[in-house]
C-alpha cells in the first residue's frame, strides 16, 4: 500500500515566522557589511518564500534601504527598483514607493548618477502603480524634477537624454509619464541647441540613427529626432 500523503510536514505558522525573521536578519547583516551579492540573493529567497508581501518584511526592509543609502543613495534606490517589480499586493507597492520617495526627497547630491537613478526609480514607480493614483502622479512629478536637474549641468545632459530615452521607449507602462518625456526630450535638445548646437544635433542624430530593434514602439522617438535634426539651422 502507498502512503497517500508527503512524508514532509508542512511548516507551522511559527516556523514560518522563524525562517522569515532569519532571512531578514541575514539581509540586514548583509546590508550592513556591503555584500551586495549576498544581499541581492537572500532578498530573491525572501520573494520566492513569499515573505515580501508581509508588513514585518517591508518594516524591516525600509530600514535596510535606509542602511544602503547612508554611503550611497543610489544603493538604497536599487533596492527598490529591484523589489517593486516582485510586489504584488498594492499595499506593498505603496509602502516601497513611499520609501523611495522619502529617499529621493531626502537626498541633496549632485552627482548626476544619483540623480539619474532617482529618475529610473521614478520610471518604475509610474509602471508599477495605476494610472492617475496619488503615487503615479507624484512618481511622474519627480522624475521631471529629476531630469530637469540633470538638463542643467553639463555633465547630466547626457544623463537627462537616456532617462527621457528609458521612459519614452519604455514598453511595460501605458503612463502619460511617455508622452511627457518625448516632450522633455524636445525641450531639452532645443534648449542645448542654444548653447552647444553640435552636441544638440549629436543627440538628435543618435535617436534618428538608432533603437531600430524597438520597432514601431521607437518610431515617434526617431521622428520627432529626424524632425528636431533638420529644423535645427546648422
Amino acid at each position: 500500500m502507498v502512503w497517500p500523503f508527503s512524508g514532509k510536514k508542512a511548516k507551522s505558522g511559527f516556523e514560518k515566522m522563524q525562517e522569515r525573521d532569519q532571512m531578514l536578519k541575514d539581509i540586514q547583516k548583509d546590508a550592513r557589511d556591503g555584500n551586495s551579492l549576498g544581499l541581492y540573493s537572500r532578498l530573491n529567497n525572501l520573494v520566492s518564500a513569499g515573505f515580501l508581501e508581509d508588513s514585518v518584511s517591508w518594516q524591516v526592509l525600509g530600514g535596510v534601504v535606509d542602511i544602503l543609502a547612508q554611503p550611497q543613495p543610489r544603493e538604497g534606490l536599487a533596492v527598490v527598483i529591484w523589489l517593486l517589480p516582485r510586489a504584488e499586493a498594492e499595499e506593498t507597492k505603496r509602502a516601497i514607493a513611499d520609501k523611495a520617495f522619502s529617499l529621493i526627497e531626502k537626498t541633496k547630491s549632485t552627482d548626476p548618477q544619483v540623480i539619474a537613478t532617482a529618475a529610473m526609480t521614478c520610471l518604475v514607480i509610474t509602471t508599477a502603480m495605476p494610472a492617475g493614483s496619488d503615487g503615479e502622479k507624484k512618481a511622474r512629478a519627480l522624475w521631471h524634477q529629476s531630469v530637469d536637474k540633470l538638463a542643467k549641468t553639463g555633465s547630466g545632459v547626457n544623463f537627462a537624454f537616456a532617462a527621457a530615452s528609458n521612459a519614452i521607449l519604455s514598453r511595460e507602462s501605458n503612463s502619460p509619464l511617455k508622452a511627457e518625456a518625448l516632450k522633455k526630450w524636445e525641450e531639452i535638445v532645443v534648449g542645448l541647441a542654444k548653447e552647444n548646437k553640435p552636441a544638440a544635433l549629436a543627440e538628435a542624430a543618435r535617436v534618428a540613427a538608432g533603437y531600430t530593434n524597438f520597432g514601431m514602439d521607437a518610431l515617434p522617438f526617431r521622428q520627432k529626432a529626424i524632425q528636431i535634426l533638420y529644423g535645427l539651422p546648422r
